[in-house]
C-alpha cells in the first residue's frame, strides 16, 4: 500500500506543479511600462523641396534619451508641412546606442507623430537589437511642444529569450 502510496504522491506532484510553473512563465513574459525624457541635441537640415501645398524636409538629427532607455539616437527625420491645412507630420528612423533595463547595446527606432492641438503626438517602436538587446522591443508613444527640443516618452517593453525567436 505504501508503494501506491508513494507512486500517487508522485504522479500528482507534477500535475500540481504544471500550472504553476506555467504562471510563473507567463508572468516572466508580461510587458512591462516605463517612462522618460528626450532632448534633440542636434538637428541639421539635409534637404527641402515643395510639391504642392506640402513641403517635405529632411533632417539629420541627434536625441539625447534617458529613463528605461540611456543613450543617443542618430537618424534621418522627414517633416511635412501640408500649407492647405496647416498640419504637420513627422517620420524618423534612428539608431539607438546606449543601454535599455541596464543592458547594452543597439536597437533600431522608427517613431511617426504629428502636431495636434500644438503638441507633437506620435508613436514609435524599437526592436532589431544586438549586444545585450537582442531580445529587446517595445512599443511607445511621445509629445513634445513642436517648438520645443525636449519631450516624454512612455515605452511598453520586454525582453525575449533567444527561444522565443526560433
Amino acid at each position: 500500500m505504501k508503494l501506491i502510496s508513494t507512486r500517487l504522491f508522485l504522479l500528482i506532484v507534477p500535475a500540481l506543479l504544471l500550472p504553476v510553473l506555467a504562471v510563473t512563465t507567463v508572468e516572466a513574459a508580461r510587458p512591462t511600462v516605463s517612462t522618460g525624457h528626450f532632448s534633440t541635441t542636434s538637428n541639421v537640415l539635409l534637404s527641402t523641396r515643395t510639391h504642392g501645398d506640402k513641403t517635405i524636409s529632411t533632417f539629420q538629427q541627434t536625441i539625447s534619451i534617458t529613463g528605461i532607455l540611456m543613450g543617443t539616437i542618430v537618424g534621418p527625420v522627414r517633416n511635412v508641412l501640408n500649407s492647405r491645412t496647416h498640419t504637420l507630420t513627422i517620420h524618423g528612423r534612428g539608431l539607438f546606442t546606449g543601454t535599455a533595463n541596464g543592458q547594452s547595446g543597439t536597437l533600431i527606432l522608427i517613431a511617426d507623430g504629428r502636431v495636434v492641438g500644438g503638441t507633437l503626438m506620435g508613436r514609435f517602436t524599437v526592436s532589431h537589437g544586438t549586444g545585450d538587446l537582442a531580445g529587446f522591443s517595445g512599443h511607445g508613444t511621445f509629445t513634445a511642444a513642436p517648438d520645443a527640443s525636449t519631450g516624454d516618452y512612455t515605452l511598453t517593453w520586454h525582453v525575449s529569450d533567444s527561444s522565443d525567436s526560433d
